[in-house]
């Protein structure tokens, strides 16, 4: 009986012990439960956060690259204006050492006046000139009034004189002065023509009428000319060196081309600020011609042409320019005699790249001889199929065939505004030149005496 009870005890205790185990195993399954759902929880939080990370990282990633992309930018930038700004450097400084040399002329210049014993007598005459112009311009004045009154005795007979002195000796011969007095006479008589002394009459006109229109000219814009056309002339002849060589053949140094430059420097500028005062008024006639003639040139047809060429400078010695024609006559005698224009150009043409294709130049507009102006009116004027006579470029000597013209690449309207602006910024034109003439003589009373008398 006892032994039941025990029994009984221990399999209580035991279902006591059974049921505690499945009450603790219940309470860790939900332990577990409960970290499953927060790991969980925290896995989507860790996910969305990495997402916004990745995102973030995206976003940074398209600013550095547009940030490199601006650097590089920067740098190309910078780069141009590196160069630009050395280019500029490079214009300055040339510009600059040239200012200097004039500088330095100019010194040279003084001092040697300064120095000469005729500077103090050239001073005194210039304001002793000075001062008789303005008991003229009084007396001028005093006559326009009605007054009548004799010259005072200072002046008699010394109104007469010029700044010029006509008895400075021009040359000598075996020591013996020839004097510019002499040499004006000569000119006056020997060479005078009708023509050169409406040329002086138009000079005088030009000036006259920028004085007139209040047009000032001062020495810096004399100079500034003079610049220019030295530039000018030294581009066509090749360099500065040559052009002083063409020069020193022809009797002139640099100051004496220069002295003849500064005399023709106040009409030049005169003439070219009238021109361009009167584009919109008097002269727009002129000017629309000349617009349209550009355009003619510049944007005009096109053409295929051959040549046959034999270089000549500007300035070659007449030696030269004998032996250069006298190898193209040999090329015109062949062609008149029926050879094939290509035959002739491989044979008698020094154009080493055309030569081989029978004097070909291939098909262009008038930019491409722009700088020949001379060839570019024969190519662009000559029938087609017709063989030229010898035309003279800065270059040499050519015949040209113009083969075959195509029509106009662009309608006037379309270029005329960017041609306007490019020759605004040129010399005016001869078109335009003899415009304004014609227009001041007309104004004018003229009555002209070149006479050649004994007196």
């Amino acid at each position: 009986m006892s032994l039941s009870v025990r029994n009984l005890v221990a399999l209580t205790v035991a279902g006591a012990l059974v049921g505690c185990a499945s009450a603790r195993e219940e309470a860790l399954q939900g332990e577990v439960a409960g970290y499953r759902h927060e790991l969980e929880r925290s896995n989507r939080l860790h996910a969305e956060q990495l997402g916004r990370k990745e995102e973030e990282l995206a976003q940074l990633r398209t600013a550095a690259q547009a940030a490199e992309r601006e650097r590089e930018r920067a740098q190309r930038e910078l780069a141009a204006a590196k160069a630009s700004r050395s280019a500029l450097q490079a214009s300055l400084d040339a510009a600059l050492a040239r200012l200097r040399e004039r500088e330095e002329e100019l010194a040279r210049l003084r001092r040697e006046a300064s120095s000469s014993p005729a500077a103090a007598g050239a001073t005194q005459l210039i304001r002793e000139q000075a001062r008789q112009i303005q008991a003229l311009r009084s007396r001028l004045a005093e006559v326009a009034a009605g007054k009548r009154r004799e010259p005072p005795p200072e002046l008699v007979g010394r109104i007469r004189g010029s700044y010029l002195d006509l008895q400075v000796p021009v040359a000598w011969v075996d020591g013996e002065p020839l004097r510019r007095r002499d040499f004006v006479e000569f000119l006056y008589r020997d060479v005078g023509a009708a023509g050169f002394l409406d040329l002086y009459v138009n000079r005088h006109l030009i000036l006259r009428e920028a004085r007139r229109r209040g047009l000032e000219i001062d020495a810096a814009d004399v100079e500034y000319w003079i610049g220019e056309q030295w530039i000018s002339q030294s581009r066509e002849a090749g360099s500065e060196e040559k052009l002083l060589a063409a020069l020193a053949q022809r009797g002139f140094t640099r100051e004496a081309w220069e002295a003849r430059l500064r005399y023709q420097a106040r009409a030049a500028i005169a003439a070219q600020r009238l021109i361009d005062l009167d584009r919109s008024g008097p002269g727009r006639d002129a000017w629309e011609e000349r617009v349209f003639e550009e355009y003619r040139k510049a944007y005009s047809e096109t053409v295929s042409a051959r040549h046959i060429f034999v270089p000549l400078e500007r300035f070659a010695p007449p030696e030269r320019v004998k032996a250069a024609r006298a190898h193209l006559a040999q090329a015109e005698r062949a062609l008149q005699k029926g050879v094939p224009f290509e035959e002739v150009a491989l044979r008698y043409s020094y154009d080493a790249k055309s030569r081989e294709l029978g004097g070909a130049l291939g098909s262009f507009d008038r930019k491409r001889f722009a700088e020949l102006p001379q060839l570019n009116t024969a190519l662009f004027s000559l029938p087609v199929g017709r063989v030229s006579k010898p035309v003279r470029s800065r270059i040499g000597l050519h015949i040209v065939r113009v083969d075959e013209r195509k029509p106009p690449r662009k309608a006037f309207g379309d270029v005329r505004a960017e041609i306007e602006q490019r020759l605004r910024a040129e010399p005016p034109s001869q078109g335009e030149l003899d415009a304004l003439v014609k227009r001041l003589r007309a104004r004018a009373r003229i009555k002209t005496n070149l006479v050649f008398d004994d007196d």
